[in-house]
């Protein structure tokens, strides 16, 4: 049987995280928590956590975590395809990212009714005043009532639903200019191939003809499928930044867009809107001329992603014949 519990987090760590979240809530998810206290309060896989803090002495849920698997540092770095983790002995990752909450406040009726389990005996929450939550009820990692739990998951399913802002448009076979025309209306950053703008639901992707000369190298497949390079120039291509964006999509709920650089300053065709179904690691050369694994994106319509999961397996393991990178 699963066991459930609530894991304490600092003032200042739940307004640092906040911050970031404000400006990209649906890309900001829940994807790993780090404790000391995980091994040592038993917390394995099949448990799930639910992130708190305590503000002005009310209790605020971030959210739920089911946890896939508890994990040192290295193999966390290794799973999360980042090594920029907050430090402690154990990390939980979770089973599936899911979306947080910074400002859900649990009513006082709720949080009163909350249970703690302490060895063999309950514990209802301290509180330091009426009405006010001890700051210290919470610390750490404590064990909750499954009753409890059940009351907290009954509150995360009626929170309000966190949105993107507006979705890009654009118009296929058009030649749009990237500063003025694509980034002013939707943001991002304005160099490399993979752009991720803060607070919107779109991955915009950038191809050139002449980006061989840079170390990457893309292009369609007789079968339809684009093949998209992911990021970095030297060294193995792990999954962080725009290329994780890139494999995340569609459980981040945010939209692919293709644009083809007509090179001399002559603008960038819109291709279209695409999926991201599967990807795969190819053998390349670095832009030192130094043998690495790099990560081939598959982008097909939507629509076609049963059929490029089927198919697969006939671009997987083709050598590339230049180093496949990107800024």
């Amino acid at each position: 049987m699963p066991r459930y519990f609530t894991h304490y987090w600092k003032n200042e760590t739940w307004e640092e995280r906040k911050h970031l979240w404000e400006s990209d809530p649906p890309g900001v998810l829940l994807r790993y928590a780090a404790s000391n206290k995980f091994g040592e309060r038993g917390v394995d896989p099949g448990d799930f956590l639910y992130p708190v803090t305590i503000i002005d002495g009310a209790l605020y849920l971030l959210g739920k975590l089911e946890i896939d698997k508890v994990c040192d540092f290295e193999e966390a770095a290794s799973t999360l395809g980042r090594d920029a983790l907050w430090e402690a002995d154990d990390y939980a990752i979770a089973a599936e990212p899911t979306t947080m909450h910074f400002n859900l406040e649990v009513p006082l009726e709720v949080t009163e009714q909350l249970t703690l389990i302490s060895g063999n005996r309950t514990e209802q929450l301290k509180f330091s005043s009426p009405g006010r939550l001890d700051q210290q009820t919470l610390r750490g990692v404590r064990e909750l009532r499954p009753q409890s739990a059940a009351q907290l998951d009954k509150l995360l399913s009626s929170a309000p639903r966190v949105e993107w802002g507006k979705r890009a448009t654009f118009e296929v076979g058009r030649v749009y200019d990237r500063s003025r025309e694509i980034h002013k209306p939707y943001g991002g950053q304005h160099q490399g191939g993979i752009s991720t703008p803060r607070g919107r639901p779109v991955v915009l992707l950038f191809t050139s003809p002449t980006g061989e000369q840079y170390g990457y190298k893309d292009g369609w497949e007789e079968n339809g499928v684009f093949l998209y390079t992911g990021e970095g120039q030297v060294g193995n291509q792990q999954f962080t930044h725009g290329t994780r964006a890139i494999r995340d999509h569609a459980k981040d709920g945010r939209d692919l867009h293709l644009f083809e650089s007509l090179v001399k300053g002559k603008g960038y065709r819109y291709l279209g809107m695409f999926v991201c179904p599967t990807w795969e690691y190819r053998r390349g050369i670095d832009l030192n001329r130094d043998k690495r694994q790099v990560i081939v994106l598959h982008l097909v319509e939507p629509g076609e992603e049963e059929e490029q999961e089927a198919i697969s397996s006939s671009v997987a393991g083709v050598p590339l014949s230049t180093s496949s990178a990107r800024h």
